[in-house]
């Protein structure tokens, strides 16, 4: 029986504003897929591989980045967003307490400024990053 569980978090949408990449797509991945930006592989190839492993998922990059690093100063300049689920208790009309995730989008220094242990308290699940297009455009590697 073939793994589909993250099947539904790897997916990149190429729009003319923005650039989505799923969260679950580790970097090798991502840099074995011909279309795909090449611009951006060779982003990855160039800044993010100096920093991680090839093997490290976009998330746990983006979870426990920290705002000292070359790949968090290449994010920043392609106007990177982050979408991400975070658990909330809400009270139904009957009174019982659920849990219900809500969807947030915060821009990279935003979430990079969090620290990793506060992400796993406050249960966070990152579901993608969006970059910016023409900052993708205009970046020099």
């Amino acid at each position: 029986m073939m793994d589909t569980g993250n099947r539904d978090y790897k997916y990149y949408i190429d729009d003319l504003t923005k650039l989505c990449v799923g969260a679950k797509y580790t970097y090798s991945e991502l840099l074995s897929d011909d279309n795909l930006s090449f611009r951006y592989r060779s982003i990855i190839r160039n800044v993010m591989l100096k920093a991680v492993d090839d093997d490290t998922s976009v998330e746990s990059h983006i979870y426990y980045m920290t705002p000292d690093g070359a790949d968090y100063a290449c994010y920043c300049r392609l106007k990177t967003r982050v979408r991400y689920y975070r658990p909330e208790v809400k009270r139904t009309l009957t009174g019982k307490e659920e849990v219900k995730y809500t969807e947030h989008v915060a821009r990279i220094q935003d979430l990079a400024a969090i620290p990793a242990e506060v992400k796993k308290e406050q249960g966070i699940i990152i579901h993608e990053i969006q970059m910016s297009k023409p900052a993708l455009m205009i970046y020099v590697v």
